[in-house]
Order: structure tokens, then C-alpha cells, then sequence
């Protein structure tokens, strides 16, 4: 999905037999040749997990340079009761950071 000079990156993925020839390296290069081709001056991996969580898919993304950082991340639950149901209601402030 592109936007204003950004191209967002949304999920991709591979089957474990072919992982050996490095799909989901084509897969994030592509886009980013393509739209440094054509006038893109970003290309947004979306989310890196938070902060102090382990999360392989971070280091993934980390090998494509760029810069990690953190816009937020904002929950709006609709439903209160829902909510208590699922264990508590909890507020915003969580931290998530984004590769771009």
C-alpha cells in the first residue's frame, strides 16, 4: 500500500520448505527497489514489537537498515464489559515501535 511518498508494508511470509532460498528477503526488497525507483522516500516495515519484548521479526527488519522508531500504540476497547471479560480493562500508553 503506498501513501503520500510511503510505501506501508503489510504481512508476508514464506513456506518453511523454500525458506532457504530467502523469499521473505524478496519479498521486503522488492517494494523497496521499486519505490526507490519511482520517487517513494519510505518504505514502513510497520510494527517492531515492543521495546523490551524479544521479537525475531525486529531483527528480520533490522537487516534492511533504516531507523526503529516508536510512534505509540493506543487501544480503545468499545465495550467495557467486553473488556472485564477478557481479563481487565487496560488503557493506552503501551509502547510499539516500527521500522522505517
Amino acid at each position: 500500500m503506498t501513501y503520500n511518498g510511503i510505501i506501508h508494508d503489510w504481512y508476508a511470509g514464506a513456506c518453511d520448505e523454500y525458506l532457504k532460498l530467502c523469499p521473505n528477503d524478496l519479498l521486503a526488497w522488492h517494494p523497496i527497489e521499486w519505490g526507490s525507483e519511482n520517487g517513494y522516500h519510505t518504505f514502513d516495515f510497520l510494527g517492531a514489537g515492543k521495546p523490551d519484548e524479544k521479537y525475531g521479526v525486529r531483527d528480520f527488519k533490522k537487516r534492511f537498515g533504516g531507523q526503529l522508531v516508536n510512534f505509540g500504540r493506543y487501544k480503545k476497547i468499545h465495550s467495557p464489559s467486553y473488556g472485564w471479560l477478557r481479563g481487565g480493562l487496560k488503557c493506552g500508553g503501551e509502547s510499539n515501535e516500527s521500522m522505517v
